[in-house]
């Protein structure tokens, strides 16, 4: 109701509102029953960019789920879109990519983005990001550029990857816009996310065997095999760090089990006694015990996100290795702990992807006796 008043404070509220609300699947799915998504679609296009921004938030949000698809191409959403991403307003345009990147997965808005030209937006979007601003190299001109532009980079990347499934799009990517060269660039950047979905969107279109020769001219595969050198070591890093901090997590939670202890039996002792007889060992304070859990959860994320940029750059390799001669080169040149390495990952799709590209490495049969030695065969049987 609130939405179909017309007052700016009222509408802009209630946007806010269904923002926070549609990031949860439940009412992501239930809202296009009870609103009008062509509501939403003129709310867009409001004259207000932090309107526009709320109502657009709410679209990409909606966007992230497949049932919502046809509901939201049904109100011609994609040509509002094609507007927004060009918008003056930093997070509009974000928002609208947003919402395009979610979309892009989908048969029918890939005709849209395909008929309305805003393929030639999301490169363009993507050369003007990368755009060396006397800097040097990607992961300097990401650092430049912000942590807000690296969103904006990551959507553009996702987009991307959804729409070089299709063949034409992916020739268009590649040869009308050049872009193979920047997404190698973009393997340096100093956002995970940013190199994984950089990855990504390389492994898709190394599925095509004519692309590979210009990725090697182009010196791709020594610039993901060098990424994944780079994340095999962060993972080390991280389950270190990770196991040190379980270590002093649960150090913590056995001391205060033996202060419990001490303090039943404090209750019968006295005072004098348990200052001298009955001293607890020392506690984490609140502060302390709070931070050690956020540490946690924020290395556990960083983890999860280095498996996936791991998956992509095997995905990258398996896709190489299809030719003997790179495989060969590969072999040639590097190690096996450097492929063995994503096997030990959490995230079984990343150990799939390098199970299959180490089954491709092992049937080339070069260094297998290097295999065994690095302890290949106790992988596999894991």
């Amino acid at each position: 109701r609130a939405l179909l008043v017309d007052q700016f404070a009222l509408n802009l509220q209630a946007l806010r509102a269904l923002s926070y609300l549609t990031m949860y699947e439940p009412y992501a799915l239930a809202m296009p029953r009870h609103i009008s998504l062509q509501v939403i679609s003129s709310l867009c296009v409001h004259s207000n960019p932090t309107l526009q921004r709320h109502a657009v938030t709410v679209v990409a949000n909606l966007a992230k789920l497949q049932p919502n698809w046809a509901p939201i191409l049904g109100v011609q959403a994609m040509r509002d879109l094609k507007m927004l991403i060009q918008s003056d307003n930093f997070d509009v345009r974000r928002e609208a990519v947003r919402a395009v990147a979610n979309l892009s997965l989908s048969a029918q808005a890939q005709q849209e983005i395909d008929s309305l030209n805003i393929l030639d937006n999301l490169c363009e979007m993507l050369k003007q990001s990368t755009a060396d601003r006397g800097r040097g190299n990607a992961a300097q001109v990401s650092s430049f550029m912000g942590a807000r532009n690296l969103k904006m980079q990551v959507q553009v990347l996702y987009a991307l990857k959804n729409l070089c499934w299709t063949e034409h799009m992916l020739l268009r990517v590649v040869k009308e816009f050049d872009c193979m060269p920047i997404l190698i660039q973009l393997l340096e950047s100093n956002g995970i996310d940013v190199r994984q979905e950089a990855a990504g969107c390389l492994a898709v279109i190394l599925q095509r065997p004519e692309q590979r020769v210009f990725f090697t001219a182009l010196g791709g595969p020594e610039a993901a095999l060098k990424g994944l050198k780079t994340s095999l070591a962060i993972t080390r890093e991280l389950d270190k760090e990770l196991t040190a901090l379980t270590r002093k997590r649960d150090e913590d939670q056995r001391n205060r089990q033996i202060e419990q202890d001490l303090q039943r039996q404090r209750s019968i002792a006295s005072r004098a006694t348990a200052a001298t007889t009955l001293m607890g060992p020392a506690l984490l304070t609140h502060e302390e015990l709070e931070a050690q859990m956020l540490d946690i959860q924020q290395k556990t994320e960083v983890k999860k996100q280095n498996d996936g940029l791991q998956m992509e750059y095997m995905r990258i390799v398996y896709h190489m290795a299809e030719d003997e001669a790179v495989c060969s080169n590969f072999m040639t040149h590097y190690e096996w702990p450097l492929f063995m390495g994503p096997l030990a990952v959490e995230d079984a799709e990343a150990q799939e992807c390098a199970a299959w590209t180490n089954f491709r490495l092992v049937k080339a049969g070069a260094k297998l006796d290097d295999f065994v030695r690095n302890r290949g065969v106790y992988y596999v049987c894991r």
